[in-house]
């Protein structure tokens, strides 16, 4: 049975009174002895045991001090205070704590993680709450992040910048605003004002500035519109096409959806209204000489009635006739039919409503026929287009008149084989016959050569047709006229419209 403390202490008395020393080690902590607190040694005091040391401190490594969750106040040894306890001093509180405001609390960009002050999170940290996170970071879907008017410039949380600020990517830009050009700028379909993005505005909506439209729209007397040669399409404004692509002839262009048509007036087609159908209603007919008794006459085609009127050359004789769609030929006198040189042969024909005109040479089983072109689409240059003659008698000729007095013209010949007599003069391949033509004159020239690639330019308007008197293509068939009306060369084209006739 071991002694208790009353009898060790006896046994050291009375050793001691006997002038023996006995050293009795003692293994009792803090906790289970308490020294007077007003003797004995004070904190950090050497000392050899813990019963020289005052009140509840123990000698630990030589020197007295508080035991483990104990702190010095100054005068004794009192227990140390934990996260959110009253204090007065730092002293009292846990060895990572500080007293703050009266209680004990972690250090700024520290955290209270149940046990110790440990430093606060950054940003991308995994987090549970906002405490875990450094200043202006919160905790979200647990992740350390700035709050949403900061981002995170590698070191700390600061603003995000504003419209017009410089940028070196989008997060560092204000809520709606993205980095473009190196700048902060809200999006293309939107603009800024004062302190937030706008959605910019339609077509016809009010506006201060163009800024505020959409696409390429323009604030013009307060309203967003397009330019004048451009057109909203519902999403932008586009070139309006009819503004520079305009319609010939009197048509008038259409836009429907993002497309443009030209609607043409009668008479006209194409894209553009740029080709005529070829009914109009002022001709000049003229025919060239005929083999035998041909009849010369015209066929107006058109499915109604209509009032010809014809001026003949020869004898300034006016008819009139009318014609329907069951009976619409009629036949001319014949003095429009040439002959070589200079003669007044021809007519001027006006319709009432637009036709399509054909003159015809007719000659039972033999008749030969040919598109009259309107007076407003007759020129001043052309090229001769013929076939070589199968013989010295199935001569080559052309014919012209002209639609103005005082009209100069000059043929250019080209000849194959021979020579051209007119007024006593020969003309060979590659020489130029001048003349002045009057209107309502006329004027033939033919040869046993094939006469084409002649050219005539003439200072005014005139008409030309040209052919054989009569000739064989192959010398199969039988003979007949051949005649055709010349396109001048600025309706040569490489697109044709059939001209209307009914079967």
């Amino acid at each position: 049975m071991l002694p208790s403390c009353n009898m060790l202490l006896c046994l050291l008395v009375w050793v001691t009174a006997y002038g023996n020393t006995l050293t009795i080690s003692s293994t009792v902590n803090s906790t289970e002895f308490v020294s007077d607190p007003f003797t004995g040694l004070t904190i950090n005091s050497s000392c050899e045991n813990a019963y020289q040391c005052r009140g509840k401190l123990v000698c630990i490594d030589g020197q007295c001090k508080c035991s483990e969750n104990y702190i010095w106040n100054g005068t004794r040894c009192i227990e140390e205070k934990t996260f959110n306890s009253k204090c007065k001093l730092t002293t009292e509180c846990d060895t990572t704590l500080f007293c703050i405001y009266g209680t004990c609390q972690c250090a700024q960009m520290y955290y209270w993680n149940g046990h110790i002050c440990v430093s606060k999170k950054t940003v991308n940290d995994t987090c549970t709450n906002s405490k875990e996170c450094g200043g202006k970071i919160i905790c979200e879907d647990g992740v350390c992040q700035c709050l949403v008017d900061l981002f995170w410039n590698g070191n700390q949380c600061i603003f995000k910048n504003l419209n017009g600020q410089s940028c070196e990517s989008s997060v560092e830009c204000a809520e709606n605003l993205e980095c473009r050009e190196s700048f902060c700028q809200c999006s293309e379909s939107e603009y800024w004002k004062i302190s937030k993005c706008y959605k910019k505005k339609d077509e016809n909506s009010f506006c201060n500035s163009s800024i505020e439209c959409k696409a390429s729209l323009q604030c013009r007397n307060n309203n967003c519109i397009c330019c004048d040669k451009d057109y909203w399409n519902g999403q932008f404004c586009e070139r309006n096409i009819c503004a520079v692509e305009q319609c010939m002839n009197g048509g008038k262009c259409q836009i429907s959806g993002n497309r443009h048509k030209c609607e043409c007036v009668y008479g006209y087609l194409g894209d553009k209204c740029q080709y005529a159908d070829g009914r109009e209603k002022d001709f000049i007919v003229i025919f060239h000489q005929a083999h035998g008794s041909s009849s010369p006459r015209i066929l107006p085609a058109i499915n109604r009635k209509s009032e010809i009127n014809i001026f003949y050359y020869a004898n300034n004789k006016n008819a009139s006739v009318t014609l329907n769609s069951a009976d619409n030929t009629y036949t001319l006198d014949s003095n429009v039919l040439m002959t070589n040189g200079l003669h007044q042969a021809g007519a001027e024909i006006h319709s009432n409503v637009l036709i399509t005109l054909y003159g015809f040479l007719f000659v039972r089983s033999q008749s030969e026929g040919f598109f009259v072109i309107p007076t407003r689409f007759v020129s001043t240059e052309y090229l001769i287009p013929s076939f070589t003659p199968y013989s010295t008698t199935r001569r080559s000729v052309f014919s012209l008149s002209s639609v103005y007095s005082n009209t100069i013209v000059r043929i250019h010949f080209k000849i194959k084989d021979g020579t051209i007599e007119y007024d006593n003069m020969q003309y060979s391949n590659s020489q130029t016959l001048t003349l002045v033509l009057n209107k309502y004159t006329a004027f033939q020239i033919s040869h046993t050569s094939d006469l084409t690639g002649t050219r005539i330019i003439a200072s005014q308007p005139i008409v030309v047709v040209s052919g054989n008197l009569y000739n064989q293509v192959i010398g199969i068939a039988s003979i007949q006229p051949f005649i055709e009306m010349v396109l001048p060369t600025n309706q040569i084209d490489n697109v044709y419209v059939i001209p209307y006739l009914k079967n």
